[in-house]
């Protein structure tokens, strides 16, 4: 007989009927943009009844639009005595070729329940911070009427034409002289998005989600990844404009949410190793601890210029974020 956390986990033999609506489909939609997502988290995007998103996760799930990750059993068993812990979809096949009939822009014919099947547990920690993040930010922008909200692949269609061609449009690839050779280092978001304003400004930023597990000051930068090693991969793809040649921006920021105020201070420490001090104000770190106390966008941010600093110019800040323009 199978316990409570893998029961969860197991489709119904005998699915209630399903009439799909819109609704489901933004679920679905949702779920595919995040590529996985806590049943908490698509029902705030659902912005309906807790309940009744839940039930409707449960109906896609048992007819096969969602899958359910197995690996986070191991999170259901760990919670099981404080009650149901939330549940984590990911994209089914049968939802994905329902986004491809809808038009979107998705690999109707990938197997996306094998792809599920071998996702562990550190990667849908990591997979639903990010997408926690960029919740925060989408929902608190709301707040401020005529500042739309660009996230990641509806960035495509502002690319150069060449890198919107590519496999892969957000690495940017740069290489550099270290230690008397040339290093080559490719550095890919957690997510790339855009504020735009009223006057069609813009301000760019990449985020990045740190977990706390990665080294900070690995010296191994050819086959380890490290917080250093993306800091140099962004600082001399900076320096090189690899971002306007790439991504079309004429500046951005690196966004880094992490896990302790002494790992901020290290990153710190390690930037300035990188960059000689040259472009402080690129980089910006800040703790889920100050994020839930004064809002993403709030004075929570902090550079080697100083902390303080909020991303949008209509709150108060330190120091003052430079703008971009949109391109057509």
């Amino acid at each position: 007989m199978l316990s409570k956390p893998y029961k969860r986990l197991t489709r119904s033999q005998t699915p209630k009927p399903l009439r799909m609506t819109g609704r489901d489909v933004a679920l679905v939609r949702a779920t595919a943009r995040f590529r996985a997502l806590s049943s908490d988290q698509l029902a705030q995007i659902d912005g309906g009844s807790p309940r009744g998103a839940r039930n409707r996760l449960s109906q896609l799930f048992d007819h096969g639009y969602l899958d359910r990750f197995q690996q986070q059993h191991v999170l259901l068993g760990s919670f099981f005595d404080e009650g149901n812990a939330p549940l984590i979809y990911g994209l089914a096949k049968k939802g994905a070729r329902l986004l491809a009939e809808q038009g979107d822009d998705i690999a109707g014919h990938l197997d996306w329940t094998t792809k599920n099947a071998r996702a562990k547990v550190p990667f849908l920690a990591h997979t639903m911070t990010i997408a926690d993040a960029i919740l925060k930010l989408q929902f608190a922008l709301k707040a401020h009427s005529g500042t739309a909200f660009l996230d990641h692949h509806e960035l495509r269609p502002f690319f150069p034409e060449a890198t919107q061609k590519r496999a892969d449009p957000f690495r940017l690839s740069v290489t550099f002289p270290h230690d008397g050779r040339q290093l080559a280092i490719g550095v890919v978001p957690d997510r790339l998005m855009s504020f735009v304003y009223p006057d069609n400004t813009r301000h760019n930023f990449a985020l990045e989600i740190d977990m706390g597990t990665a080294d900070v000051w690995s010296n191994n930068l050819r086959t380890k990844s490290s917080i250093r090693k993306k800091l140099l991969g962004y600082f001399h793809a900076f320096t090189q404009r690899r971002h306007q040649e790439v991504w079309g921006f004429h500046g951005f920021r690196v966004l880094t949410q992490t896990v302790s105020e002494s790992r901020i201070q290290n990153m710190l420490k390690a930037q300035k190793q990188v960059t000689g001090g040259l472009a402080p104000s690129m980089f910006l770190y800040s703790t889920s601890e100050r994020i839930a106390e004064h809002g993403i966008l709030g004075p929570v941010w902090t550079g080697a210029n100083g902390d303080g600093i909020s991303l949008l110019p209509s709150l108060p800040t330190s120091q003052p974020l430079e703008f971009d323009h949109v391109h057509p």
